[in-house]
């Protein structure tokens, strides 16, 4: 609401509240096109957008542990073989 009535500059609301200029300018506008109920909507919007980029994120991460399991079994397996062929060193 202050930028809306000209108390804080777009630039110094983004700073305070950790965004982009380009979001408070989305959000302004949305407020202006659609009021209160159009700042909710847009709210769910990036929520799902947060939860899509976590999603895939949390993805990536599994497959980057499998891989590493992965290989830690053969680092392993490789150990045990040379123990069997010539002893433990």
């Amino acid at each position: 609401m202050s930028v809306l009535k000209g108390e804080v500059k777009v630039a110094e609301a983004a700073r305070r509240l950790g965004v982009t200029e380009q979001t408070i300018s989305n959000w302004r506008r949305q407020f202006l096109e659609a009021g209160a109920a159009g700042i909710e909507q847009g709210k769910r919007q990036s929520k799902s957008q947060r939860e899509a980029q976590l999603e895939a994120e949390v993805e990536e991460l599994k497959t980057a542990l499998g891989e590493t399991v992965a290989e830690l079994r053969v680092v392993k397996r490789g150990r045990s073989t040379r123990e069997i062929l010539y002893g433990s060193k």
